[in-house]
């Protein structure tokens, strides 16, 4: 009876959905049919570990911009990377076109410096994230561009 009775009662608050158990379901998709987002260059920093990518973007909604590069870059299935950087800014969603410089710092892996005049694989994300929700509204990605 009291096992009967404990189950009953766990299952009860499984169903009820109490705090800490699951997350609730996303919403379908959002979309912001004015989004768009171009990736225009790719500096090295000073250093040569920092790399400054620069975008154009347009929006309405959207919490996080993001860039990451990566090179040499992507070639077949399998990339291997020397080096990867990534950064992401809070973009203005106003409905206007906006140019930004984004900041990739190192990640892992991470050998030498940034390599100018070669090629990298350089991309960018503008998404939507509420609570435990993220929505990616759009991306560019060059797999060629040569960083300055």
């Amino acid at each position: 009876m009291i096992t009967t009775a404990l189950a009953a009662t766990a299952l009860a608050a499984l169903l009820a959905g109490v705090p800490g158990t699951a997350p609730p379901p996303c919403k379908p998709m959002v979309k912001d049919r004015k989004a768009s987002l171009k990736v225009n260059t790719a500096t090295v920093g000073a250093d040569g570990r920092q790399l400054i990518i620069n975008l154009t973007y347009t929006c309405t909604k959207g919490t996080n911009l993001a860039a990451v590069a990566a090179q040499p870059p992507r070639t077949g299935t399998t990339p291997k990377y020397d080096r990867i950087g990534a950064g992401t800014i809070t973009p203005n969603c106003d409905g206007a076109s906006h140019t930004s410089d984004v900041t990739a710092q190192p990640q892992k892996p991470f050998t030498g410096t940034w390599q100018r005049n070669t090629a990298a694989t350089v991309g960018a994300n503008l998404l939507l994230v509420e609570g435990q929700c993220s929505y990616l509204l759009i991306a560019d990605v060059n797999n060629a561009m040569t960083l300055s």
